[in-house]
């Protein structure tokens, strides 16, 4: 369900709709606000300026923010390998790749044989169709 909050940002009034809660929209405008007015004391008070800067600086806290989640994404990744998993949950991943292995070959199995079953499907199509041509010809000729 769409929530609806009036805000204003730099001056003016927004009318915003969204599926998130008014509290979180708050928030949101609140921080716009607050970009938007630092933008406005570094651009003199022209709007476009002041718009486009808040922009970047958005833009620039996203990038930023992006690289340190990759970092601490990596850390987590280097200390999950540091970390050795406990004997259950290693035996219990033993045992779903064993499954998913067994899984693959019957797959492969199930493959080779449809591989050799087209096949087969494949020749005996041409067989047929050179003997329906065959027959076509004798037809043709008797006429």
């Amino acid at each position: 369900m769409a929530n609806r909050l009036t805000v204003s940002i730099g001056g003016q009034t927004f009318h915003l709709v969204a599926d998130e809660s008014v509290e979180y929209m708050s928030q949101i405008a609140h921080a716009a606000d607050e970009k938007v007015a630092e933008a406005c004391r570094l651009a003199g008070g022209n709007t476009f300026a002041a718009g486009v800067l808040a922009v970047l600086n958005i833009a620039d806290d996203a990038v930023k923010s992006a690289a340190e989640l990759e970092k601490l994404r990596a850390r987590c990744a280097a200390l999950e390998q540091q970390t050795p998993p406990d004997s259950k949950e290693l035996d219990e991943l033993r045992a779903r790749y064993d499954a998913l292995e067994q899984a693959m070959l019957a797959a492969q199995e199930k493959l080779d044989a449809l591989t050799a079953e087209t096949e087969n499907l494949r020749a005996e199509n041409e067989r047929l169709s050179a003997e329906n041509a065959q027959l076509r010809q004798r037809r043709r000729k008797k006429k």
